[in-house]
């Protein structure tokens, strides 16, 4: 069995983790699979009700409110209708998902 010492009787280093895969795709009946009549992807609920209606103006909202978005109590992406009550958990779905995520507390 070979050693797992480097010559200056150290411990070898750990090998590299692997970067995290995507999750798997979304569960049947998501709005992100749901498309609309053009072909886009669905908006949740809440944020048709605020008057997004396309991907671009959810971008185009995202964008405007980056100032002080990492202050808030309380998140919501508009492409999967999950909440988020933090702005880590907020970012890891926006990192893993690609999706833009709103500060809700604003509205």
């Amino acid at each position: 069995m070979p050693s797992t010492r480097i010559r200056s009787g150290r411990p070898a280093p750990a090998p590299a983790l692997k970067r995290a895969t995507p999750a798997p795709s979304m569960p049947a009946g998501s709005p992100r699979e749901r498309l609309t009549d053009e072909g886009r992807p669905a908006l949740s609920d809440k944020a048709r009700r605020l008057g997004l209606e396309t991907p671009e103006d959810v971008e185009r909202e995202f964008r405007d409110a980056k100032s002080g978005w990492s202050k808030g109590t309380e998140y919501h992406c508009p492409f999967c209708e999950k909440d988020f009550w933090s702005a880590s958990g907020a970012r890891k779905h926006m990192r893993r998902r690609g999706h833009p995520v709103l500060r809700w507390d604003w509205y």
